[in-house]
């Protein structure tokens, strides 16, 4: 990539003599090439282009035509843009010398009419460095930092979400060198890079990548069963899976008629005592928030079929959820055994009626 030479503008204006100079800032790399625009007057005769070293070009008015003619030292060279009424001189191969003050003289009245304050790079930003909290939790605002300890003035700082460039929105807001997301989602996971600007040429390598890690749950608890369907022959075993949507991944402990600290339980269902209630219990290791859920498992057999799941209600603990991580304890509540205690009552009664119906 080749990087030229760009203008930071910093329009100010001094009086001196009655005239009003135009100030302007241009970053550039050693090496590379450094312009210098002015707007030009048909009023002005001769102009000198000049610094600390003396006389670095000289534009001529022709009285025949009007037009203007150009004389400079090796290296420096200069053109008409008619379409914008401007002179454009062009330093080609800028060095240490060029660092400092440029100054255009109108030579008949000795007027200065523009500065340019050249700042004369050795290379290119510094990279930056993107600082923040990560991981952090769902349902806050989050802040990063984009951080360099680069030379010269920073004209911008760019971000980047997966290789795209961000821009202010209800979503994301970038000012100065902060990105701020509102209200942080679990699937606002992603990638970050940022990038300092000197100039819109003059700009640093990418940032390393971020990973925004969103912290969230346990949410979407579930359980299900193999042989599918909570329904199983006597004497056959069953396997129960629990699972929830949590980061980082839930702790997961059953309890009811099997204890157990794993997110699978396998039993060998005796119709007699073994048809639940199984409860599971998901925990976010980070929050200790939790979420319950519990599932009854039937007999499946030649004489007495049925497809038949009672559940309670899933219910998380998130009172102090929306807070973080500070005061946080565990919780859960399920609905009242007594109405599974009472079902089961009935349905084990009426198994040996159904059989002698049969």
């Amino acid at each position: 990539m080749i990087f030229t030479s760009s203008l930071l503008l910093f329009f100010t204006c001094t009086w001196m003599l009655s005239e009003c100079i135009v100030e302007e800032d241009i970053y550039a790399l050693v090496g590379k090439e450094a312009k210098l625009y002015f707007d030009y007057n048909l009023d002005w005769n001769n102009i000198n282009i000049q610094n600390d070293g003396g006389v670095l070009a000289s534009i001529q008015k022709k009285p025949t035509d009007m037009k203007i003619s150009f004389s400079g030292k090796n290296g420096i060279d200069a053109k008409s843009l008619p379409e914008t009424n401007k002179i454009l001189v062009t330093i080609k191969n800028v060095n240490s010398s060029y660092n400092g003050n440029i100054t255009m003289l109108e030579t008949t009245t000795g007027l200065p009419l523009k500065l340019w304050r050249v700042h004369v790079l050795e290379g290119l930003p510094a990279n930056p460095v993107i600082k923040g909290s990560s991981p952090t939790w769902a349902g806050q605002d989050y802040e990063l930092n984009c951080i360099s300890d680069s030379f010269g003035v920073v004209s911008k700082y760019l971000w980047y979400k997966g290789g795209q460039l961000l821009t202010s929105s209800t979503k994301y807001n970038v000012t100065g060198n902060k990105l701020t997301i509102g209200k942080i989602r679990p699937e606002d996971s992603t990638n970050l890079t940022c990038v300092l600007g000197i100039t819109d040429d003059i700009r640093s390598n990418n940032s390393a990548v971020f990973f925004v890690n969103v912290w969230h749950g346990p949410d979407n608890i579930t359980i299900t069963s193999e042989p599918p369907g909570f329904t199983v022959e006597d004497g056959k075993p069953i396997t129960l899976f629990c699972s929830a949507t949590c980061n980082p991944p839930c702790n997961f402990q059953w309890s009811g008629l099997v204890t157990a600290m794993e997110a699978s339980i396998k039993v060998d269902y005796n119709a007699s005592n073994q048809n639940g209630p199984y409860n599971c219990t998901a925990t976010n290791p980070k929050s200790a928030v939790t979420n319950k859920k519990s599932h009854i498992v039937f007999l499946n057999s030649e004489k007495y079929v049925t497809s038949a799941i009672i559940k309670t209600e899933s219910t998380k603990d998130t009172s102090q959820e929306e807070g973080g991580v500070s005061g946080l304890s565990s919780g859960g509540r399920t609905k009242d055994s007594n109405l599974l205690a009472l079902f089961y009552m009935v349905l084990m009664i009426s198994i040996p009626c159904l059989k002698t119906v049969v």
